[in-house]
């Protein structure tokens, strides 16, 4: 986790705008909404990646998306939970989904890809059934 927030605070470059504190507020209103989103499988862990390594990078990358994209908009656990809810349970989190067997840096990046396609295929239905 804390190299993952570390990876967090270097692609964001939050802590120039925004106090330790405030940022930290900021990470565990995204993993409160990780949580409750993904209740079974964080309840789960052993049958789950969520809280895995693979898990943890790639849902902080996301993360690091969702705050880049914010802009002006208040950013909290509310704001997490209504992007992530867009497409975040559509993810096969399981140890024998798609995400298996992924590990190391190529992993991580295969899974944060994995993860930013889900989104971006849930945004692209969202505009073509307005």
């Amino acid at each position: 986790m804390q190299k993952s927030i570390k990876r967090f605070l270097n692609q964001t470059h939050i802590l120039q705008t925004h106090s330790a504190e405030a940022t930290a507020r900021l990470i565990v209103d995204f993993w409160s909404a990780v949580a409750l989103l993904l209740r079974e499988g964080w309840d789960n862990p052993r049958r789950n990646l969520i809280t895995k390594g693979i898990g943890v990078y790639a849902l902080m990358g996301i993360a690091a998306d969702l705050y880049s994209e914010a802009a002006t908009q208040s950013i909290d656990k509310r704001y997490f939970m209504n992007k992530l809810s867009e497409f975040i349970t559509e993810v096969d989190w399981t140890t024998s989904g798609p995400l298996k067997g992924l590990g190391g840096e190529s992993g991580v990046k295969l899974a944060f890809e994995t993860l930013r396609s889900a989104r971006d295929k849930r945004r692209l239905r969202i505009v073509s059934n307005a």
